[in-house]
């Protein structure tokens, strides 16, 4: 079964079609078109992500720039050097995220849960970290 997916107005590729294979679920599908939109550099900024299940995504140098991911379940997603600034990721699941060298200037992280989120060379100047969750130790 084939489905063409509309992505954003500013993306590059702005539609996709990609082929669904067997037992397939609409939320693999979601992670795979979008996937495949940051591997051809589309812009995803200002995009409406928000409650999208991205878990384990390769977002790896994403421009996810005021991207709206209020609720989006980025659980070890791989968002190195991803440039996340002025992104909405209140409330967002980014337990175990890769987040060496993202951009995270002036984001808003408020309620995210960042436990065991990897942070190196990470830009947070200016993010809204209030009642985000860390590791304890």
């Amino acid at each position: 079964m084939k489905v063409s997916i509309t992505f954003l107005l500013w993306a590059s590729k702005p539609s996709l079609e990609i082929e669904i294979p067997n037992g397939e679920s609409y939320t693999d599908l979601e992670r795979r078109a979008l996937e495949i939109a940051v591997s051809l550099q589309s812009d995803l900024r200002w995009a409406d992500l928000r409650g999208v299940d991205l878990r384990g995504a390769n977002l790896r140098g994403a421009n996810l720039r005021v991207a709206e991911l209020r609720g989006a379940d980025l659980e070890r997603a791989y968002l190195s050097e991803a440039d996340l600034r002025w992104a909405d990721l209140r409330g967002a699941d980014l337990r175990g995220a890769d987040l060496c060298g993202a951009k995270l200037y002036g984001t808003d992280l408020r309620g995210a849960d960042l436990k065991g989120a990897y942070f190196s060379v990470t830009d947070l100047r200016d993010a809204d970290v209030r009642g985000a969750s860390f590791d304890d130790d």
